[in-house]
């Protein structure tokens, strides 16, 4: 293990304990790196990326991407931090028709080298690994035959088999890479979608009756989309500060967050990125420390930073406001002042504050001493003699007392 990466495991830990602290991030794919520098203008910190196994080895044996190489050389030469995610086997070690199964149990071996070879080659520029997306959401896991489970008792249930599955996979490569590569590597769970439809049981089962697995875990991932209401973004503050209870010294990262049906829906720009802005404040004001929208590009209908020619939509204009409002904050906590309005205060080093606030209460004027200036989320200058505050928020700057 480099130096670097023992540093950087440190350095990753103190984070957890700010909120605003690097708590800016994207869902990408390493097939977008040509547009990773307009991240980087923006302020975004961190990217997820998939790094799955079909991605290296689709024939047994045959190992390597030229192309993620080049991707993760780019991401270093930015400053982005990266998220990579381990999973999705090549099809000649799946246990079912797709990548989204888990690995028969006969290729396991297999599955640990790729796990090897991906940490090594990759361990200087990926900054933390999370091994597995969503496996409580059916579409990206699922146990088929020959799996552990499988050849342990083929009777079981499909949602007990992939428990099954699933513990045998994290506890088998957690301990293994652990054992390879020490307590400097830096590992999130995997990003669970929590609820819904999908496994509602398998978060709460994981947190209850397997502590063996969050030991060798340094951080919980998390998922949440809910357009329009903020109703899905205040359920996964909960339950990040339930999981802090027990593991107080682990961050809470939501690394997906976005609209989705953006377009099937007809949803206004000034809507979702309401959304955007005010899921933000709170979250990162009630026990989430990171962020991660999705996506950069379109895909599935969400309400993406750039369209698919690579050109800027209003969401990377929104999102980079928000970031400059309060990427040098040292604390961000909810709002406290007047009940009729909701947002977040952030301090930033100088004691000035950087708020961002609303009303679902129609409007409402604020009277604040030392407002400095207000502007929307599309960077309009709104009047502050007297400030006028609606259901769009609003990035408030407020003198130091």
């Amino acid at each position: 293990m480099s130096i670097r990466s023992s540093i950087l495991a440190l350095l990753l830990l103190l984070a957890s304990f700010g909120h605003a602290l690097n708590a800016f991030g994207v869902g990408t794919h390493w097939s977008e790196a040509k547009y990773w520098p307009i991240l980087k203008k923006a302020g975004v910190q961190w990217i997820r990326i998939d790094l799955s196994w079909y991605h290296f080895e689709n024939s047994p044996g045959q190992f390597g991407n030229t192309s993620v190489d080049q991707a993760l050389r780019t991401a270093d030469s930015l400053g982005l931090k990266v998220v990579g995610i381990l999973g999705y086997c090549p099809t000649w070690a799946a246990s079912g028709p797709d990548n989204k199964f888990a690995p028969q149990e006969q290729f396991f071996p297999q599955w640990l080298a790729y796990l090897d070879s991906t940490v090594s080659r990759y361990q200087n520029q990926v900054d933390a690994w999370e091994i597995w997306n969503e496996p409580d959401h059916d579409a990206f896991f699922r146990s088929g035959q020959g799996t552990h489970a499988w050849n342990t008792d083929p009777s079981l249930s499909p949602v007990k088999m992939k428990m099954v599955d699933y513990l045998w996979l994290q506890t088998q490569s957690l301990q293994h890479l652990r054992a390879k590569f020490g307590a400097q590597l830096f590992i999130t769970s995997s990003g669970f979608a929590l609820g819904g439809k999908h496994n509602p049981d398998f978060y709460p089962t994981l947190l209850q009756d397997h502590p063996e697995i969050w030991k060798q875990q340094n951080a919980l991932s998390i998922h949440g989309y809910g357009f329009p209401s903020s109703k899905s973004l205040l359920e996964r503050a909960r339950i990040a500060r339930e999981f802090k209870k027990t593991y107080p010294t682990y961050p809470v990262w939501l690394t997906e967050h976005g609209v989705t049906g953006f377009n099937k829906q007809s949803i206004p720009v000034e809507d979702a990125g309401a959304f955007m802005v005010r899921n933000y404040a709170l979250g990162l004001s009630s026990g989430i420390d990171k962020i991660f929208w999705f996506r950069l590009m379109p895909g599935n209908d969400y309400a993406t930073l750039i369209d698919k020619s690579g050109t800027p939509t209003p969401f990377l204009g929104i999102y980079t406001r928000l970031i400059q409002h309060w990427a040098p904050a040292t604390s961000i906590t909810p709002w406290n002042g007047d009940s009729q309005l909701e947002g977040a205060t952030a301090i930033l080093p100088d004691k000035s504050k950087a708020l961002i606030l609303w009303s679902d209460n129609g409007s409402v004027s604020l009277s604040l001493p030392g407002i400095v200036s207000a502007r929307d989320i599309f960077g309009n200058p709104r009047s502050i003699a007297p400030l006028k505050i609606d259901k769009s928020p609003l990035f408030i700057t407020v003198h130091a007392p």
